[in-house]
């Protein structure tokens, strides 16, 4: 089976969310007009971003997933995806998982696929690019914006993915009936990007960014760019009950710092006027997504961008998350 012949067959969808004038099956796609589009790009590499083992339907989801959080960290809505793939071989089984997996996320997302490449290559590699647009009367949210005193917060859980890469084998081999292994896994595999929370931060939020990398690699970028320091709590990070269920009844500093600095969550952090925080509580129905963990404040030495604390007590934390090359 050549390229041309895996495009028809696995990649080629007709547009089914959104108008436009030329898909999938041409050199280029034409979209319909977007006014201020939103343009990103992820990458994920076997060995780096997910094992040889994993299961395709996994790869594909969590391919665009990764993406679509990025559209997410800007408030924006999600549009089309173009996917680019590397395959050391051809395994129609493969693709078939492959396809499934990129059908199911983007009918949840309403994303309609509109072109890509497909090539050989020693190691696959999957690269998406995801094109999306401001709801109207929306503006980019930023990574720079935050103010001094802004409140940091975050949405729904973290570090319940972290926590299934490390124990990645031992989960995979658990009793289906095992819910909260279940949920871990699946919290790794199948992150859900938070377009919705992340559009209904306009109007609210000063900054905001998903955590990719980790919290509190994370966040600190939020705070250098706002030439800020940022000072999260550990002890007011939101761990799932089904994370702390494998691992102790209460969280404990280790398994705080592990949930900051892991990464692979996908969740939003976002930075707030506590006045603007009191208003979105009242009148968002989604404010029960987030917990304020942190408060941003002025700092004169630039290189200082995040400090955690531990029951009120300063830690000293030398890798803050993840980094390629190092």
């Amino acid at each position: 089976m050549n390229e041309f012949a895996i495009i028809a067959q696995y990649f080629t969808q007709q547009a089914q969310h959104h108008p436009i004038v030329v898909a999938n099956g041409d050199d280029a796609a034409v979209l319909s007009s977007i006014d201020s589009p939103v343009v990103c790009t992820d990458t994920m590499v076997e060995g780096v971003h997910f094992f040889a083992s994993e299961e395709a339907y996994y790869i594909a989801w969590k391919a665009v997933a990764t993406t679509l959080s990025d559209l997410a960290a800007m408030g924006a809505c999600a549009h089309s995806i173009l996917l680019n793939i590397s395959l050391p071989k051809v395994a129609q089984s493969w693709l078939q998982g492959f396809a499934a997996g990129l059908e199911a996320i983007c009918k949840q997302y309403q994303v309609d696929i509109v072109g890509g490449d497909t090539t050989h290559s020693p190691t696959m590699v999957v690269s998406v690019t995801a094109i999306g647009t401001m709801p109207q009367g929306g503006k980019p949210l930023c990574r720079r914006g935050a103010a001094d005193q802004d409140l940091i917060l975050v949405t729904n859980h973290i570090g319940a993915a972290a926590y299934a890469l490390q124990h990645y084998e031992t989960l995979k081999a658990s009793n289906n009936n095992d819910i909260s292994a279940q949920f871990l896994l699946a919290a790794l595999r199948q992150p859900l990007p938070q377009l919705k929370l992340g559009q209904a931060l306009h109007g609210y939020a000063s900054a905001l960014i998903d955590i990719s990398d980790g919290l509190l690699q994370d966040v600190a970028h939020i705070a250098r760019a706002s030439h800020l320091q940022a000072h999260i709590d550990l002890d007011a990070i939101p761990l799932a009950p089904a994370h702390l269920a494998h691992m102790a009844k209460a969280m404990d500093l280790q398994i705080a710092v592990a949930a900051a600095t892991g990464g692979d969550d996908y969740q939003l952090c976002t930075t707030m006027s506590v006045s603007q925080w009191q208003q979105f509580g009242q009148h968002s129905a989604v404010a029960t997504h987030f917990t304020v963990i942190g408060r941003m404040h002025q700092c004169a030495q630039a290189a200082c961008a995040v400090k955690a604390y531990w029951q009120r007590t300063e830690l000293q934390i030398d890798m803050l998350g993840y980094q390629h090359f190092s």
